[in-house]
């Protein structure tokens, strides 16, 4: 699956900034990304299908410095090892699914049982084997909800850099 990125304003400050105090810019980078990390993976969570909840625990944010020991380089990922997270992400074209697993779902989400969950199981699993399933969009739909925000926290990263300096 392909990464999402968002396009912030500002970068022209940060290399000013960055030309005459790399530790400081560094410092409230990491400050930044760590944050943001931690409020998408929220967000993307709460855009999550769940049943049981696995797939939303699944789901983590890592913020890391890399590269130059003045901690210039950050890294922000909000993403999935989960191997069904693409599927309901971008949905999927038709095939048959594994109805044991639709059918714990029809327990949990539709609270039946039995016979009436094996059938609407099977009624879903075929659904599924003509049309498909549609996407979640949980990741996409988090990342363009909140580019205001990041581009506000952003911002006052600048701010807080400038006042440093």
């Amino acid at each position: 699956m392909a990464g999402l990125s968002i396009t912030l304003q500002g970068f022209d400050q940060l290399e000013r900034a960055f030309g005459q105090a790399p530790q400081v810019v560094g410092e409230e980078l990491g400050i930044f990304m760590h944050g943001l990390v931690a409020h998408l993976e929220a967000e993307v969570k709460d855009c999550t299908p769940a049943a049981h909840g696995l797939l939303r625990a699944s789901i983590v944010g890592r913020a890391n410095s890399v590269g130059r020991a003045m901690n210039t380089h950050v890294l922000g990922i909000v993403g999935s090892a989960n191997a069904y997270v693409v599927p309901v992400e971008l949905g999927t074209k038709p095939h048959m699914p594994p109805v044991l697993a639709i059918e714990d779902w029809v327990k949990v989400k539709l609270g039946l049982t039995g016979k009436e969950a094996r059938s609407a199981a099977w009624g879903i699993a075929r659904k599924i084997a003509k049309k498909g399933t549609k996407g979640a969009f949980m990741f996409r739909d988090a990342f363009e909800e909140n580019a205001a925000e990041v581009q506000h926290q952003f911002d006052q990263t600048i701010s807080r850099i400038l006042a440093r300096i």
